[in-house]
């Protein structure tokens, strides 16, 4: 999945020069919270729409929330540092990492201007795991794989996460 800006943090100088991503918690105990709470009211919501009860259900959820900086928008900083990987955000999710062979400076990030034709952005697709443990659910296969199917549409929806494969039952 690429995880939305909620769910990644910035370094502990994102303030000052710049460099945290537009809706993004500033501390991993946030973007952790934020996640958590997410992935469970979305599990929650999905078994209560499959008709599966959900009193005594145990939501676990496995996710790390990354580090993800933007680049530096602070006019106080020099700019972006050849080959600093900052986020690119569509739709409210992280998708990839960009780094450049040049400085970019303060106006360009802001003007989200990176690409003359002299410096190039190289770009790393930036995929995250998580998963998630039910425990006192009884339910089929085939109930479980419509649970997943329905995460996926309100996790999307809801909180921006971008699915790259379908979630896997097991």
């Amino acid at each position: 999945m690429n995880p939305p800006v909620a769910w990644t943090y910035p370094d502990n100088m994102a303030l000052q020069l710049g460099t945290n991503l537009p809706g993004q918690p500033l501390t991993q105990t946030d973007a952790q919270n934020t996640a958590n709470g997410n992935i469970m009211a979305t599990t929650l919501e999905a078994l209560a729409d499959a008709r599966i009860p959900t009193a005594g259900v145990r939501v676990i959820p496995t996710y790390t929330p990354p580090m993800v900086l933007d680049c530096q928008k602070a006019s106080t900083a020099p700019g972006t540092a050849i080959g600093q990987q900052f986020g690119i955000v569509e739709q409210g999710a992280v998708i990839r990492l960009a780094s450049s062979t040049a400085l970019i400076s303060v106006a360009n990030c802001g003007a989200r201007s990176f690409v003359p034709a002299t410096n190039p952005l190289t770009f790393t697709e930036f995929v995250q795991r998580g998963s998630v443990q039910l425990q006192g659910v009884v339910a089929s296969v085939f109930q479980l794989e419509q649970v997943a199917a329905r995460m996926m549409v309100n996790l999307n929806f809801n909180n921006r996460v971008r699915f790259v494969t379908p979630i896997v039952v097991s």
